[in-house]
C-alpha cells in the first residue's frame, strides 16, 4: 500500500525533521542517526545546495541536551543544561572516554551535554560536528573556577560536599589526561589557566582545600612534612597524572632547603597575625626547629644565600613562636659566660633553648663569646691548581716541600726583614696555661707550649691582607721585598695548627680547620679572626685565652695601648691535635723542637749576612715551671754591624735604586753607582755547658745592580710576573787586626774562601762548591731550598720553569759575575801585602771549574773566567812580596812544566819580571776554558823563559839558582832539540877559573879530552868545577863543546902562536902545550888523514913553538949550535932539524928537543928537516 520503511527516509526529510524545532522529533532523529547505519550514510550525502547532510545539520539547532544534573550536583553550582535545542557545535556528546556522567561532573556549569545515555562513536561525533576537544577542556578549566568559588563560599550539606570532592578529583584527572593528549588541547588548557592568575586552584582534599601549584612538589628532601606550607604530590592520588600539567604551572621537582626556609618566613608572617593557639605555637616551633636541623644537617656552615633566608626561633618566657634573623640573636657557647657580670649581655637576645649549639653555629648565629670578642673575618687566598682543594689539603701539600728543621726561623726572619724590622727575638715557651675562659672550647688544645717570634716592625693594613695569602703574588709592586708572606709563612704549619699574632691594636688568629675557634668562624672560607683588643677588652673578658701574651717581649693586651711591634705565637701541635689534623699528622714534641733549635744554631752565624734590615736575632727559652717571662734564659744571640767601604755605595741604596729602575723600565744611574761594598762584623754567642760562648767573624760583601741583559729581561713582559730585581752579590770571610774594630779601615789580613752556599737574602740550604757565598734575587723553587734550573722536576710557582731558569742564568751572567770581580777589587785593596800567604789565599777566592756542585753552579765559574779574560783591571797579584798588582793581559806566568822542571825558575821570575804571577792550576784551567789564546799569550815556556828572563840576567843570579837551572837545562837539552837550539849559542856556562865569566857551550872545551892540555884554566875555556860532572859535560858536548875530534889545523896554528909567550912565563906549561900540539898534529894526520893547506903550513912554519934540544951529554964536539944562540929555546919549524940529525949538523943548526917525537908526516908538513943540508954537513965536518 506504499507504507514506507524507516530506511526509505531521504536526507532532505531528515533535515526537515531537524529543522522542525520539535523536541521529541529531534530526540527521535538523534536516536535514528546513532543506531541506523543507513542514516549515518545519509549524513555524508550531498544535497542540492552542494553540501552534505551532516554539514547542514550542524547549522540547525536541533540537538537535545540533558536538562537536569545528576543527583548530588551542588545546588549553588550553575548547570548549563535546559529544555532548548542547540546547534551541535555548541554541545558536547558523551564518548567512550568521556561518559555522560563524567561530563556532568567536569564541565556541567559550562557546556550543554547531549541527551543521550550511551557514548557516541568518534566518527559520528565528527560527522555531527559536536564541540571540539579544545573547547571541551577549556570548559573544564572554567568549570574548575566555578567549583572553587562555591567551595570557598561553602556547600549546603555533606552530600554536596562529597559530590564536590568527586567533581574536583575528576576535573584534575581529566585535565592531566587532556594535557598529555595533543598540543591543541594543551594550549587551550594553558590559555584558560592564565585567567586564574596567582590564585590557589589546585585541589588537595577537604582538609587543605586549594593551594597554589608552587606549593606542591613531586618529592621532598625534608624528613618532616611541611604541611600546610608545602605538599608532596605523591600524597594525593588524583594529582598523580597531573605532573607535566602542574610543572608548567609551578610544580616543584622537590622541596629544597630554601623552600624549608621559606616556610619560616611564612610562619613569621602568620605568627604576627596573633591567631595561633598555644598548641599551634608549639607545633610550629617544633616544625621550625626541625626545618633548621634539616637545613644544617649536611653542612659545616650554611651558605650565604641560605643564611639570608634563615629565621631562628627566639627564646621567650611565654613559649610563643617568634622568629628573627640570626644576626639579631646569639647563643651561649660557654656556661661561664652566662655567669658574666658584663652589662653588655643585657643588650642581646638568645635563640630558643631547644636549638642545639651545633645547629646554631651552622646557621651562623653569633655566639655570646663572639659578641664579647667581635672580630673581622680573614679569608685565606690561594691560587687553585687543578680541581678545588680544601685549605687544609693545600697547606699539607705545601708543607711537603718545606723541611721542618730551621725553615720556620728563616721564614719568620725573612718576613721581619721585609717589614723593615731590625730586631727579631724567638722564645721557646714550655709553660701550660689555664683553659677555663677561652674564646672557644677548641682553643684548649692551644694553651700548651709554644714558639714566640717577635720583631720590632708593625703591620700595616696591606700586611694583614697579605699574610693570609697562599702562593699569591704579594710583592710584584714591592720589588725590594724578598718574600712578603706568600708560601713562606705556611712553614709555621709544621709546628702548629693555630698560629696567632699581635700587632698594633689587633690580635689575629688563624684556624684553617675551622674547629678550634668554633663559632668565631662564621664562614668556613674565612677561617681566621682579627680582633681589636683596644676597642673590645677581650683580655678581660677571656683572661685565660690572652694571659699567655702578658709580658712576652713587652706585650700587654690589658693596657689599652697599641703594641709597637709584631708578636707571633705558634702553639706546638700536640699529639691529640695531630690525630685529627688534616695538615700534618706528626706532633711537634720536645725532641723535634730541640732538633729545630740545633739546626738553627748551625745556620744563624751567617743568617744576617745578606739581610737588608735585621741586625739582631736572639733565641730564648722559658721553662715549664716558670711563673713569668722574666725567668727566660738566652740560648743564642746573633748581632750584625755593617759599614759601607770608603768610596763605595751602600747595598740598600743600590738595591732601592735598582728597584725603581725596574719599575720605570729605565736606567737612572751611572755605572759607578751600581756597585756596592761593605764589611760586616757578626757576633755570635751561644749557650754551651751553661756558659755563653762568644764568636766573631768579619765578612766582606760586594753587590751589583745590572745595567745590561738581566735588567732588560727584568723589564720584559715575560719576566714581570716574577717580580724580581736584577741584583746580586757575593761575600767572603775576612781576618781583622783586632777583635774590635770601629771602621772598615781597620780591616786587614787575608780573605778566606768558604764552602759556598746560595742565598736569596737568606740561606737556601744549597751548596754551590764555590769559594764564596752568593746572594741574589733568584727565582727559587717552592720550598726556598734551591733555585730553578733547566731540568728541575718540581712544579714552578710562577707556572713557567723555563722562564725561571732563564732569569737565574741572567742573574749569574750579569750582576753576580760582576759582583765577583768587585769582590776581587775590594780584596786587593785590603789584602795584607806583606803576608807571604796573601797571594795563595787570594787565588782561593777564584772559583774552580771542578768544585761547583752540579753543572748549574759551574756556570758561575765559567762566566767569571769569561769576564776576567776580558777584564783590564789590575786584579792579578804578582809573585812578589810585598804584593804588586797587574792585569791578566799584562801577566806573565810560567808554564806548569817549567815550574816542575825548574824549581828555582820562580826566583828568577820574581826578581826580573815585574808582572810575573803564580796562578794556581784551577785558575789556569778556568782562564783557558774562557780564552785559550790568552793563556798561551801570557804563558812562558822553557825556551821563552831562558831567552827572556834567565839568560839575560844570568850574571846577577845567585850561584845556586843559576847552577840549578843551568844543570837542568843542559840535561834536558839532550832530549829536546828546541831547547838545545836555544841554549847552544847562549852564554850560560860559567868558565874557569872562578866562574865569573860565561861562555857558550861551543866556546868551551871538554876538560877530559887530550886537547885540553892546549889551554890554561885562566883562559876561560873550561866549565866551572860544578859543571864538570860527566853527564853535564856530555850534554855540553852535544851542544858544541870542543872535545876530541873537534880540533883542526886552525886550532893548531892558534895554539902554536901562544907557545912562545907561555914559554916566557912557565917553561913546563909551554912544554906541556907543545907536546899537546904535536899529539894533536899526529892525531889529525894519522887518525883523520887531515893535512893543513899551504897557507897553514906557511903560518906554522913561521911560528916559534918548537923547543930546541940542549947539548947532549955524549955529544963529542965542542961546538953545539943551540948554545950559541943564548936564551933562545924555541924556534920556527923551518929552522929546526930533527933530533936524529944532531951528530951531522948539531954544531951548525938548531936541533929539535929529543922529547918531541915527530912523525915523518908531521915533520914534513912543519918543515922540520930530517936530513942534513950538504953545506951544513961539510961545515960540521970541518968542525969535527
Amino acid at each position: 500500500v506504499g507504507l514506507r520503511k524507516m530506511e526509505d527516509l531521504t536526507a532532505l526529510e531528515l533535515l526537515e525533521i531537524a529543522s522542525s524545532g520539535n523536541h521529541i522529533r529531534a530526540k527521535a532523529l538523534l536516536e535514528i542517526i546513532v543506531k541506523q547505519k543507513w542514516a549515518q550514510r545519509l549524513l555524508q550525502k550531498t544535497l542540492s545546495a552542494g553540501s552534505d547532510l551532516g554539514t547542514e545539520l550542524s547549522r540547525v539547532a536541533w540537538m537535545p541536551v540533558i536538562e537536569k544534573p545528576l543527583a548530588g550536583y551542588p545546588s549553588n553550582l550553575h548547570w548549563a543544561g535546559s529544555s532548548s535545542l542547540y546547534v551541535p557545535s555548541s554541545v558536547v556528546a558523551a564518548t567512550g572516554g568521556f561518559p555522560a556522567e563524567t561530563l556532568q561532573l567536569v564541565l556541567g556549569s559550562q557546556l550543554q551535554i547531549v541527551d543521550h545515555i550511551k557514548p557516541l562513536a568518534a566518527d559520528l561525533v565528527r560527522l555531527l560536528c559536536f564541540a571540539t576537544r579544545e573547547s571541551v577542556y577549556g570548559a573544564v578549566v572554567r568549570h574548575l573556577r566555578s567549583v572553587r568559588e562555591i567551595w570557598t563560599k561553602g556547600l549546603s550539606h555533606d552530600k554536596e560536599k562529597i559530590q564536590g570532592e568527586r567533581i574536583l578529583c575528576e576535573i584534575f584527572c581529566r585535565l592531566g589526561e587532556g594535557f598529555q593528549s595533543c598540543a591543541e588541547v594543551r594550549t587551550a588548557i594553558e590559555r584558560e589557566l592564565q585567567t586564574l592568575g596567582a590564585m590557589d586552584w589546585v585541589w588537595l582534599n577537604k582538609l587543605h582545600g586549594f593551594v597554589r601549584p608552587d606549593q606542591l612538589a613531586v618529592s621532598s628532601e625534608c624528613p618532616v612534612f611541611l604541611e600546610p606550607w608545602f605538599f608532596e604530590l605523591q600524597q594525593y592520588p588524583h594529582l598523580s597524572g597531573c605532573v607535566d600539567f602542574l610543572k608548567q604551572n609551578g610544580l616543584k621537582d622537590t622541596i629544597t632547603k630554601a623552600d624549608g626556609l621559606l616556610v619560616l618566613e611564612l610562619m613569621r608572617s602568620r605568627s604576627l597575625e596573633g591567631s595561633w593557639t598555644e598548641r599551634q605555637h608549639e607545633h610550629n616551633l617544633n616544625l621550625a626547629i626541625a626545618i633548621l636541623n634539616w637545613v644544617t644537617s649536611d653542612q659545616k656552615v650554611i651558605s650565604d644565600e641560605l643564611k639570608a633566608m634563615v629565621l631562628v626561633p627566639v627564646h621567650r618566657e611565654d613559649n610563643k613562636l617568634e622568629l628573627s634573623s640570626p644576626d639579631d640573636l646569639m647563643y651561649c657557647d660557654a656556661k661561664w659566660l652566662a655567669k658574666s657580670q658584663d652589662s653588655e649581655l643585657d643588650d642581646y637576645r638568645l635563640i630558643h633553648k631547644k636549638i642545639s649549639l651545633k645547629t646554631a653555629y651552622k646557621l651562623g648565629v653569633p655566639s655570646l663569646s663572639s659578641r664579647l670578642a667581635p672580630s673581622e673575618d680573614l679569608e685565606f687566598e690561594f691560587e687553585q691548581l687543578g680541581q678545588h682543594e680544601p685549605l687544609t689539603l693545600r697547606l699539607k701539600n705545601i708543607l711537603k716541600d718545606y723541611k721542618d728543621d730551621a725553615g720556620i726561623f728563616k721564614e719568620i726572619l725573612q718576613n721581619a726583614d721585609d717589614a723593615g724590622a731590625t730586631t727579631v727575638r724567638f722564645l721557646v715557651d714550655w709553660r701550660k696555661h689555664e683553659t677555663a675562659s677561652l674564646l672557644s672550647p677548641g682553643m684548649k688544645l692551644c694553651q700548651g707550649p709554644a714558639l714566640w717570634a717577635y720583631n720590632d716592625s708593625v703591620f700595616n693594613d696591606e700586611d694583614f691582607k697579605n699574610i693570609a695569602k697562599l702562593a699569591a703574588a704579594t710583592k710584584q709592586t714591592k720589588l725590594e721585598k724578598i718574600g712578603r708572606f706568600g708560601l713562606g709563612f705556611t712553614s709555621v704549619y709544621h709546628v702548629t695548627d693555630v698560629p696567632s699574632f699581635v700587632s698594633r691594636r689587633f690580635v689575629v688568629i688563624f684556624d684553617p680547620h675551622g674547629t678550634h675557634l668554633g663559632n668565631h668562624i662564621r664562614n668556613p672560607s674565612k677561617p681566621g679572626v682579627k680582633i681589636d683588643y683596644i676597642e673590645t677588652p677581650v683580655a678581660k673578658r677571656f683572661p685565660d685565652q690572652f694571659r699567655p701574651y702578658g709580658g712576652v717581649f713587652g706585650c700587654n693586651l690589658e693596657d689599652h695601648s697599641e703594641f709597637q711591634g709584631t708578636l707571633f705565637r705558634f702553639p706546638f701541635r700536640s699529639a691529640e691535635q695531630a690525630r685529627t689534623s688534616e695538615i700534618k699528622k706528626e706532633p711537634y714534641d720536645e725532641r723535634r723542637v730541640r732538633s729545630s733549635i740545633a739546626a738553627f744554631k748551625l745556620t744563624c752565624s751567617k743568617i744576617l749576612l745578606f739581610l737588608n734590615n735585621v741586625t739582631s736575632v736572639e733565641l730564648f727559652e722559658l721553662p715549664s715551671e716558670a711563673k713569668n717571662v722574666t725567668q727566660m734564659k738566652r740560648l743564642l744571640s746573633v748581632q750584625s754591624e755593617t759599614a759601607t767601604l770608603p768610596s763605595a755605595n751602600a747595598h740598600a741604596d743600590v738595591l732601592l735604586q735598582c728597584c725603581e729602575e725596574v719599575r720605570q723600565e729605565s736606567l737612572l744611574s751611572a755605572v759607578n753607582s751600581r756597585d756596592s761594598a761593605a764589611v760586616s762584623r757578626i757576633s755570635f754567642s751561644a749557650l754551651q755547658d751553661a756558659n755563653m760562648q762568644l764568636f766573631e767573624e768579619a765578612w766582606l760583601s760586594c753587590a751589583r745592580a745590572s745595567d745590561s741583559e738581566a735588567f732588560e729581561y727584568a723589564c720584559s713582559e715575560d719576566a714581570k710576573e716574577l717580580g724580581l730585581v736584577p741584583f746580586a752579590g757575593v761575600a767572603v770571610k775576612l781576618g781583622c787586626r783586632s777583635k774590635i774594630w770601629n771602621s772598615p779601615d781597620e780591616l786587614s789580613g787575608l780573605p778566606s774562601a768558604v764552602d759556598g752556599e746560595t742565598f736569596c737574602f737568606l740561606p737556601l740550604s744549597e751548596r754551590t762548591g764555590l769559594p764564596f757565598h752568593i746572594n741574589g734575587f733568584f727565582s727559587v723553587n717552592s720550598n726556598r731550598r734551591g733555585i730553578w734550573w733547566f731540568g728541575t722536576e718540581e712544579t714552578s710557582v710562577t707556572g713557567s720553569k723555563d722562564r725561571d731558569a732563564v732569569w737565574n742564568q741572567k742573574i749569574i751572567d750579569d750582576p753576580l759575575v760582576k759582583s765577583c770581580i768587585g769582590l776581587l777589587r775590594r780584596c786587593a785593596a785590603i789584602l795584607n801585602r806583606s803576608d807571604p800567604n796573601a797571594a795563595s789565599e787570594y787565588y782561593k777566592l777564584w772559583p774552580s771549574l771542578r768544585c761547583p756542585v752540579g753543572v748549574s753552579w759551574k756556570r758561575v765559574a765559567e762566566q767569571f773566567y769569561s769576564a776576567m779574560a776580558k777584564c783590564k783591571e789590575t786584579l792579578v797579584c804578582t809573585g812578589r812580596t810585598p804584593l804588586e798588582w797587574t792585569s791578566i793581559d799584562d801577566s806573565v806566568m810560567l808554564q806548569k812544566t817549567v815550574v816542575r822542571r825548574h824549581r828555582a825558575a820562580r826566583k828568577v821570575m820574581v826578581e826580573y819580571c815585574d808582572t810575573y804571577v803564580e796562578f794556581p792550576d784551577h785558575v789556569v784551567e778556568g782562564l783557558r776554558s774562557a780564552d785559550d789564546s790568552l793563556v798561551d799569550k801570557i804563558s812562558v815556556d822553557e825556551v821563552r823563559f831562558v831567552e827572556k828572563f834567565f839568560a839575560p840576567n844570568i850574571t846577577s843570579l845567585q850561584t845556586a839558582v843559576r847552577d840549578e837551572i843551568t844543570h837542568a837545562l843542559l840535561k834536558r837539552s839532550t832530549n829536546d832539540e828546541r831547547l838545545a837550539s836555544c841554549i847552544r849559542n847562549m852564554y850560560l856556562i860559567p868558565c874557569s877559573p872562578n866562574g865569573l865569566r860565561f861562555c857558550k857551550p861551543s866556546d868551551s872545551i871538554d876538560p877530559r879530552c887530550p886537547e885540553a892540555r892546549l889551554y890554561l884554566s885562566e883562559e876561560g875555556k873550561f866549565p866551572a868545577d860544578a859543571y864538570c860532572k860527566p853527564d853535564l859535560l856530555s850534554a855540553m858536548v852535544k851542544l858544541g863543546m870542543r872535545s876530541s875530534g873537534s880540533f883542526n889545523w886552525n886550532d893548531v896554528v892558534e895554539r902554536a902562536g901562544t907557545v912562545e909567550e907561555l914559554e916566557m912565563t912557565n917553561h913546563d906549561l909551554a912544554v906541556r902545550r907543545i907536546t899537546a900540539l904535536i899529539d894533536l898534529m899526529h892525531s889529525l894526520t894519522e887518525r883523520t888523514g887531515s893535512l893543513p893547506d899551504d897557507e897553514t903550513k906557511i903560518k906554522l912554519g913561521k911560528l916559534r913553538f918548537l923547543p930546541i934540544a940542549d947539548r947532549p951529554k955524549s955529544y963529542p964536539l965542542p961546538v953545539w949550535h943551540g948554545r950559541t944562540i943564548g936564551k933562545v929555546t924555541l924556534a920556527c919549524p923551518k929552522d929546526v932539524y930533527d933530533y936524529s940529525c944532531k951528530n951531522t949538523v948539531g954544531s951548525r943548526a938548531l936541533i929539535l928537543d929529543s922529547k918531541l917525537q915527530l912523525s915523518y908526516v908531521v915533520a914534513d908538513l912543519l918543515g922540520v928537516k930530517v936530513r942534513p943540508d950538504l953545506a951544513l954537513l961539510l961545515e960540521h965536518l970541518d968542525i969535527a
